[in-house]
């Protein structure tokens, strides 16, 4: 019989490991579309207002989306 410590500890240490490449990935994502809202705002197109904001709210909806296929 399984004993009730041995029994949560097991996803706990799982969900970490998912959480933590999940940030990586998304800290790449992030680098990433930082370079092209960069490039895109150099040759004058206008943006949403903050740079590292575009870059972030693009990362996370581009690794959302990579998580689901």
């Amino acid at each position: 019989m399984r004993n009730q410590n041995e029994h949560s500890a097991t996803p706990r240490v799982k969900g970490r490991g998912d959480r933590v490449e999940y940030q990586i990935v998304v800290s790449l994502a992030f680098l990433l579309c930082l370079v092209f809202v960069t490039g895109k705002r150099l040759v004058g197109k206008e943006g949403n207002g903050n740079v590292f904001a575009e870059a972030y709210s693009a990362a996370t909806a581009a690794i959302g989306y990579a998580y689901t296929a």
